[in-house]
């Protein structure tokens, strides 16, 4: 009779019915059915005794976990507690331990029957218990049991197997209220445990201790000699009971937890202690031969304390002491893991080698002679290797191996998985720049990293080019060289067609007098691409076209034919700088050579580059400098900087404009990836409507701060002029002081003297810029 009881036969029954259902109907008819069947027998409570209850509960509980909602029985739980049978008390714990959450509305009615179990004479209703802690743990249960709990750890009297569940029932409560666990009262109780000799006893310990230590060090320093005894005791006297030799490997796991601890900590301060680790480490390093002929299972427990006695020698990095030989001894070890077959250990290989590779430049000379492995590991098969190997090339170039390390990781890119591109483009775009002996092979490797992987090429990247050639005069003829050879592939990228509209517009005269790349060929070049690109490039191409009209009147012709068959663009960017730069080109030449001016040098102490500064806008815009934007255009509006070292990984922060010419010109680029010629403002003020009615529209401007030349008839005052049959609207004349656009460019309601679309009228004040 007993026996049928413990066997619980309905249980079995009803689970064979579920394992036995032909489809999934017909499992949740079964489900509710027995769900029906014991909600009926809960609620008639009369006739259920404990073995009765302790079956509906097990059967909740297969159907909890069968996934299906379960919103009774939890007090049937409760009331098992209760019971002095273990079986059902047993089951009453696991019950709840599946069922609630810390935060659950029974917690307060489960916390009297806990302290009751932990107070008892009998082991096994404290472990349960113990059991139902580290499960559920908890704020609440922090509050009144952590003394219980704490008193179970440190009492002598207390077996190895309560001990070891309370330093795990502990730590669940440090962790959600740390504040029970205070390093003046329990250090050393807790720390004298690490005396004992049960080595289960210790692994629990140290998993308590790795948790308090990662959070309070300072207040647990005391640990680091004590760790450093066991691990000598473990490794070196090799005390320890024969139970927890894990494949001739003696207590791994508690060896493995031990060397973490010591490292939330520096070297050890007593020479005694640093030279007692350095002989466990050394034994340690030393056993590595042996994993070489065993098994699997050695090779596992032997790699995983040989990995954390790694870690352990790379954080003493730079310490004096006996430990400054180990770190070429560690590089060794990770030489051999890189090469390993098992996929788990050449990651972690790899990821230790970037680590110790990033510490100095003597440990990443330390892991150069493996370079060769690394490479291969990029073609892995397996996608995490891939990644960590292009970390660790990433960390262990310098500017010896720098050409080669970016040549491989160029080859890499062409098969590169399109999950892993950005990231490689991301990086070879930083070496580039950081070990580039000469700028020409950086222009060199970004047209190249362009021309593989252009989708994945960031604007910031490109930009940072444009920035380079721009304040670098010894390689803008070759980049203007480069560039024009670039576009007459006839798959050329976007982004090569944007830096090589913006480098032939300000440099291509530079290589306008050698054969075959004089003006008209350099607009064939650049227009051949014109109907392939996107708005914003086609854009920045027109920009290209008026700069290279200034510089060769010449090309007026084919170059004023594309300004005019878009002045009637759906899009209005390019029809207003189609407008714009067609009345630009057609009027005073003295005007269009000040608004399309070179580009001046970026200063390398702003922020700056393309995205910044001055926009397409030939008109004037009314308006002073801004304080964070000194030199807009009518049309700039600069891009967001970058602010944190996460935002911008490259170093490629390009947010805020030029300062505005003392002259009243001023020049930069505007917010997006085109550039042009715009109006930019130096100190002009703002106009507004007098309170006498005699402006209206506010179109008399203020004093000019830095006075242009002013073509007779006009206003000094900048009053608005008057109509007439060339200038019916009379925005001939008007508005000469220079200052930063609202929006855009081209005739806007509160200007005066802008170049209008319909009137043709030209301003009088303008400064170049760029989009």
């Amino acid at each position: 009779m007993n026996a049928a009881k413990n066997n619980m036969r309905g249980l079995t029954v009803f689970i064979s019915d579920i394992r036995n259902a032909q489809s999934k109907e017909g499992e949740e008819k079964r489900v509710t059915k027995e769900m029906a069947h014991i909600r009926k027998e809960f609620r008639e409570a009369k006739n259920v005794d404990g073995y009765q209850r302790r079956k509906y509960v097990c059967k909740l509980l297969y159907i909890y976990i069968l996934g299906y909602d379960i919103d009774f029985g939890h007090m049937e739980a409760v009331t098992l507690l209760s019971s002095i049978k273990f079986q059902e008390k047993a089951i009453g714990y696991l019950a709840l331990g599946v069922l609630l959450h810390e935060s659950h509305e029974l917690i307060p009615l489960i916390i009297n029957s806990l302290q009751e179990d932990l107070q008892s004479r009998l082991d096994y209703f404290q472990c349960l218990a113990l059991g139902a802690i580290a499960n559920i743990g908890g704020k609440e249960m922090a509050e009144s049991l952590a003394p219980l709990v704490q008193k179970l750890l440190v009492a002598n009297t207390s077996p190895p197997h309560i001990k070891k569940r309370a330093a795990q029932a502990l730590l669940r409560l440090y962790r959600k209220y740390p504040g029970i666990l205070s390093a003046d009262t329990w250090a050393d109780k807790v720390l004298a445990i690490l005396d004992d000799t049960d080595v289960g006893v210790l692994t629990s310990v140290c998993s308590l201790l790795l948790g308090v230590v990662q959070e309070e060090p300072a207040a647990w320093a005391a640990v680091v000699p004590r760790v450093v005894n066991t691990l000598a005791r473990v490794v070196i006297g090799r005390e320890y009971a024969k139970d927890y030799v894990y494949y001739s490997i003696p207590a791994p796991w508690l060896q493995v937890a031990l060397l973490k601890i010591l490292r939330n900590y520096p070297p050890p301060e007593s020479s005694a202690v640093s030279t007692r680790l350095a002989e466990v480490l050394m034994v340690v390093f030393n056993s590595a031969e042996s994993a070489k002929a065993g098994s699997v299972n050695h090779k596992n427990a032997l790699n995983a304390i040989l990995f954390e006695a790694i870690h352990l020698v790379i954080h003493y990095e730079g310490s004096s002491g006996p430990y400054q030989g180990m770190l070429k001894q560690a590089a060794a070890l990770l030489g051999r893991f890189i090469s390993a077959k098992e996929t788990n250990i050449r990651y972690l290989g790899l990821d230790s080698m970037r680590h110790l590779a990033s510490l100095s430049s003597e440990t990443a000379s330390m892991v150069k002679k493996y370079q060769d492995t690394v490479v291969i590991s990029l073609r892995d098969a397996d996608i995490s290797i891939r990644r960590r190997a292009l970390d660790l090339l990433y960390s262990m170039c310098d500017h010896s191996s720098s050409k080669t390390i970016v040549g491989e990781l160029l080859t890499y890119l062409v098969t590169a998985d399109y999950q892993i591109r950005e990231e490689l483009v991301l990086k070879i775009a930083a070496l580039a720049e950081k070990f580039a002996s000469n700028y020409a092979w950086y222009v060199d490797v970004i047209l190249q990293l362009i021309s593989t992987a252009g989708d994945h090429v960031s604007d910031q990247i490109w930009h940072r080019v444009i920035k380079i050639v721009t304040n670098h005069e010894d390689i803008q003829e070759y980049a203007a060289r480069t560039v024009f050879a670039a576009l007459g592939s006839s798959s050329c990228h976007e982004a090569t067609v944007k830096v090589g509209g913006y480098i032939l517009g300000e440099f291509g005269h530079l290589i306008a007098e050698q054969p075959g790349s004089g003006p008209m060929d350099q607009f064939r070049v650049l227009h051949a691409k014109f109907p392939t690109v996107g708005l914003t490039t086609r854009a920045m191409l027109l920009t290209t076209y008026a700069k290279i009209v200034n510089l060769y009147p010449e090309l007026t012709a084919p170059v004023q034919d594309v300004f005019r068959q878009h002045q009637s663009f759906i899009d209005a960017e390019i029809q207003q700088r189609a407008c714009e730069y067609y009345h630009l080109s057609s009027g005073n030449e003295t005007l269009m050579q000040a608004v399309l001016d070179v580009i001046p040098a970026w200063n390398e102490k702003q922020e700056s580059g393309p995205g910044a500064g001055a926009g397409v806008g030939v008109g004037v815009g009314i308006g002073g400098d801004t304080p964070d934007m000194k030199s807009k255009g009518t049309r700039g509006i600069r891009s967001p900087s970058l602010t944190s070292a996460s935002e911008d990984l490259l170093g490629l922060n390009m947010g805020s404009a030029l300062n505005a010419s003392p002259n009243g010109v001023s020049a930069g680029y505007g917010a997006g990836p085109a550039y042009g010629a715009g109006a930019g403002g130096y100190n002009g003020a703002p106009a507004h409507p007098p309170s006498d009615g005699s402006d209206p529209f506010g179109l008399a401007v203020n004093t000019l701060t830095a006075p242009l030349a002013l073509p007779a008839g006009t206003s000094s005052l900048g009053a608005p002029g008057v109509p007439s049959a060339s200038n019916p609207f009379g925005l001939q004349g008007a508005g000469v002081n220079v200052g930063t656009g609202s929006i855009g460019g081209g005739a806007q309601p509160n200007n005066a003297g802008l170049l209008d679309m319909l009137g043709g009228g030209a301003p009088q004040g303008t400064s170049s810029g760029s989009f």
